[in-house]
C-alpha cells in the first residue's frame, strides 16, 4: 500500500497520477491487460483487503457496457466494498450478487459493482475539455469529496447560478425556495 500513499503519507486515491495508475495496473495484472478506467477502484478494493477476480472499464470494444468489478466474498463483503468505494466518492451505479455460467454450470454467487462512468484520467480530461469556457470563467473541478458539513456550489451556467442564488446569495431550489 505504500505506493498508494502521497508525499505526506496520506491515502488519497482520487489524487493518484496517471503514472501511479499505470504502476498499479502492472502490479494487478502482469499481462498488461488491466484497463486504466477501472484500476483506481480495483486498487482501492485491494488496499481494503478484497480479492477482485474480474474487472473492465466498460464501453465499446470491452467485455462490459459499463465499468465493472467482480469479487467473491461473504454476504457482508459487498456492503463493505460499497462503503469503501463511496468513502472516496466513486460513482457507484449498482451493487449486486450474481451467478455466472462457467461451462454451462452456475458459479457463484459473486459480488458485482458497476460504475456510472470510467474512472481514468483521460476520461476526466475529455469531460473537462467539453465544458465551454467563456470570458474570465474557468471550470474548476475538485475530485475529493468536500469535508462533512461543507457547502458546495458548482457554477456551470452563470445566468442559472444568478437565478438560483438570487441577489442575496441564498441558494434556492428550482422552484425558488430553499
Amino acid at each position: 500500500m505504500s505506493a498508494a500513499l502521497d508525499a505526506n503519507g496520506f491515502y488519497s486515491p482520487l489524487r493518484w497520477s496517471r503514472e501511479q495508475l499505470e504502476e498499479f495496473a502492472r502490479k494487478i495484472d502482469a499481462t498488461g491487460c488491466m484497463d486504466l478506467g477501472i484500476v483506481r477502484a480495483v486498487q482501492i478494493l485491494i488496499d481494503a483487503g478484497f480479492a477482485t477476480y474480474e474487472s473492465c472499464q466498460g464501453g465499446e470494444g470491452h467485455a462490459y457496457r459499463e465499468p465493472t468489478i467482480r469479487f467473491k466474498g461473504t454476504p457482508a463483503c459487498g456492503w463493505r466494498a460499497l462503503a469503501v468505494l463511496m468513502t472516496y466518492g466513486l460513482p457507484v451505479h449498482r451493487l449486486s450478487r450474481t451467478w455466472v455460467m462457467n461451462y454451462g454450470v452456475p458459479d457463484g454467487p459473486c459480488w458485482e459493482i458497476t460504475f456510472t462512468r470510467p474512472l481514468d484520467l483521460a476520461q476526466l480530461d475529455a469531460v473537462l475539455a467539453a465544458i465551454p469556457v467563456s470570458g474570465a470563467w474557468t471550470p474548476v473541478l475538485r475530485l475529493d469529496p468536500p469535508p462533512r458539513g461543507a457547502v458546495v456550489v458548482v457554477v456551470v451556467d452563470v445566468p442559472l447560478a444568478v437565478r438560483l442564488l438570487g441577489g442575496d446569495g441564498v441558494v434556492r431550489g428550482h422552484d425558488g425556495h430553499y
